[in-house]
């Protein structure tokens, strides 16, 4: 590109940020030395509406006083603009009085003080105050020490979000307890993290997500870049491996065709937990019998959700584990990008906009040496600028309905800030915030250190089984083969090859030392292991709990029992629990534990909220799940239960006492989610014991 022409856009750039920056400044709503702006949010009185109300901007970054003194901020520091200069001040002094209203543990940095202290370092950058690097100091004060009270989590409520700008803030502020606060704060995200068999996941405040969520706003990519922060200044290998781990939960919500990761929200769902009639009404549906709504695969293309978020996190992951792995997905995202880019365009803004995701582009063209992708952008900005700006339209936001406004996520402001940027690559991205990372921190002994992490999160899922076969002298050791899979399923793989081993020497040799013992040794961890990794998604948990009567509703003399979805026992032919307790590491390991005599060790595996629990049943609790599973789909009454444990029992006892326990183990069950209700039948089944003999019997 020729000079003039870099200078002539550069010029367009400037002259449309300029543009905007007139339409803020003249939409201020001043209250003596104070301002902010009126904004656009859904009526949340009526779900589902898409009525849009009219409402006075918060102080925060999103889309509130303190992102627009951000644009303003930096559009005074590049054109001398003293509107824009007069018009921030105003907004930060509105933000200050209204953090009084923030709590002491609210680390959002688009909602809370870690935003608003971030938009009085970049004042003060642009206008030389130092004193509101001072006011930042005292609105950062309050959060130190609260940092395990964060509730918020994610890139937009909480930790993960306020991370990199507080590693940011420790440099510029000289402010060593802003670095404190972001080690705490990601040791409480590795607390507070979901550790599953294909990675790990963060909860959701939401619940009517179909899984914990992907992407960077809201989901696993967003966790993982703080987290992947942390260690680029820290060298400390417990954030590098919660980074890792959170970018394999997301592969395994990857779609190859689409070449994009699930959405996995429910916006049916979401409508209908924010409405309490619509709730009433769902479950009134499914209790006669009527099915609703399930979740359906769907993807957006949006920096909050979907490739161009995480596109951004594989570049930045990339760029400092030069890990190939994390080149070809940032490639896959920037691809599906720039093909949604090139559709056209109903949104502009910043969040789930197209200036948002011209953000991903840009940084690879930077990073992957693909100078062509600038040009591409430059082009389409350009054919933007001609369409929206020269015309005199407003820029369509992420608003509701696409309603025009101020604010700088979702609206001009920020669209505003992205113009900047293309002048001036220089100005910072509030997109993808990154630490100062001046060098290499020092990594002492790190390969042995992630080691360990990975045997740590092995012996979640296996550590029994890893115990028990070391016992019987068979060490678990990787396959070569598998050594580019995640670590957990490359255990598991090696476990079912041991196991399958051993079988097939037992089938050729009866007289084999260990009689088969890998497979029965390894079978609850084996089964939870599965279950887990098949577990359905949240809304079908959500559709069962809603479709299960109360307890105490329930007519439980003709109630016909089955186990629930996803629960299941699993029964063991030897009791190695008690034989790894009591038995010392240097006994003669041929002595296996002896088949058992009578109630062989049963455990029960179910669902609940959202995770799989295991849990070893006592003798007489299994003796009525075995029953239970071993009857027809069309369910099974406690009373008949009762019948089948007085016959098994051989010694006349008294019925009544039977079942009574019977039916409340059952009550229990039912309530625990391990067993649910499939229809209602006749429960006229008595218990007669006959004074001659020592059996009980039960009689049709």
């Amino acid at each position: 590109m020729t000079t003039n022409s870099a200078d002539r856009l550069i010029s367009r750039y400037v002259e449309g940020a300029a543009r905007i920056g007139d339409y803020v400044v003249n939409q201020a709503r001043w209250s003596g030395s104070v301002c902010t702006w009126d904004v656009t949010s859904p009526d949340l009185s009526k779900p589902g509406s898409r009525r849009a109300l009219s409402t006075m901007a918060g102080p925060g970054l999103y889309q509130g006083a303190a992102g627009i003194a951000v644009f303003l901020s930096e559009l005074h520091a590049k054109t001398g603009s003293l509107a824009s200069r007069r018009t921030a001040r105003g907004a930060l002094d509105y933000a200050i009085r209204a953090c009084d209203e923030l709590g002491s543990c609210d680390f959002s940095l688009h909602n809370g003080r870690v935003g608003i202290a971030y938009a009085l370092t970049r004042f003060a950058s642009a206008t030389g105050h130092d004193s509101a690097l001072e006011e930042a100091r005292h609105q950062l004060s309050p959060l130190f020490g609260n940092e395990n009270r964060d509730t918020g989590l994610d890139v937009i409520g909480g930790a993960a979000g306020a991370i990199p700008i507080l590693l940011q803030l420790a440099s510029s502020l000289d402010l060593p307890a802003a670095r404190i606060s972001a080690l705490a704060l990601g040791d409480h995200l590795l607390a507070a993290a979901r550790r599953r068999p294909r990675g790990w996941s963060w909860p959701s405040p939401v619940r009517s997500n179909a899984h914990d969520l992907c992407g960077f706003a809201h989901g696993a990519a967003g966790y993982a870049a703080a987290l992947l922060e942390l260690w680029a200044v820290t060298g400390e290998a417990r954030f590098r491996h919660g980074a890792e781990r959170a970018f394999d939960y997301e592969r395994s919500h990857f779609d190859v065709e689409v070449g994009n990761w699930r959405d996995l929200r429910s916006p049916y769902w979401s409508m209908v937990l924010r409405s309490p009639t619509r709730l009433a009404e769902r479950r009134a549906e499914l209790r006669a019998g009527r099915e609703v709504p399930r979740y359906e695969t769907h993807h957006m293309v949006a920096w909050c959700h979907g490739a161009p978020g995480i596109g951004l996190t594989r570049l930045r992951a990339f760029e400092l584990l030069k890990n190939p792995e994390f080149a070809t997905e940032a490639l896959v995202a920037i691809t599906t990008t720039r093909r949604d880019l090139a559709a056209p365009q109903s949104d502009y803004s910043l969040c789930h906009g197209a200036f948002g995701n011209i953000e991903t582009v840009l940084a690879g063209a930077s990073l992957l040496g693909e100078p062509q992708w600038r040009r591409e952008i430059e082009e389409w900005v350009d054919h933007a600028l001609m369409h929206i700006s020269d015309a005199g339209r407003r820029w369509p936001s992420g608003t509701l309905n696409g309603v025009p406004e101020p604010s700088f996520m979702l609206g001009e402001a920020g669209i505003g800030h992205a113009l900047l940027r293309m002048a001036w690559p220089d100005i910072p991205s509030v997109l993808f915030p990154c630490a100062p990372v001046h060098h290499a921190a020092a990594r002492p002994n790190e390969t042995e250190i992630l080691r360990t992490l990975v045997r740590t999160e092995e012996d979640l899922w296996f550590g029994r089984t890893k115990l028990a076969f070391e016992r019987l002298g068979v060490h678990v050791a990787f396959d070569a083969s598998l050594a580019d899979t995640r670590p957990v399923l490359a255990l598991e793989a090696t476990i079912e090859r041991l196991v399958n081993e051993d079988l097939a020497t037992n089938s050729a040799d009866s007289a084999a030392p260990r009689c088969g013992c890998l497979a029965d040794a390894s079978r609850v961890d084996r089964a939870y292991f599965h279950a887990t990794c098949s577990l359905p998604n949240y809304i079908d948990e959500l559709i069962d709990n809603l479709r299960r009567p109360e307890r105490q509703t329930i007519d439980w003399e003709n109630a016909l029992l089955c186990f629930a979805p996803c629960a299941q026992i699993v029964i063991c032919e030897r009791d190695w629990d008690t034989w790894l307790d009591v038995t010392p590491v240097n006994e003669d390991r041929s002595a296996i534990p002896p088949r058992a005599s009578e109630m062989a060790p049963t455990y029960v595996l179910y669902r609940r909220n959202n995770a799989m629990q295991r849990q070893r049943a006592e003798p007489f609790a299994a003796a009525i799940l075995a029953v239970i599973q071993g009857a027809s789909a069309d369910g099974i009454t406690y009373r008949k239960v009762a019948c089948a444990i007085v016959a098994s029992t051989g010694q006349a006892i008294k019925a009544e006492l039977i079942e009574h326990l019977v039916r409340e183990q059952v009550q229990l069950s039912y309530a625990a989610g391990i067993l649910t209700i499939v229809g209602f039948g006749a429960g006229t089944e008595t218990i007669v014991v006959d004074p001659f003999v020592d059996a009980a019997v039960p009689k049709a």
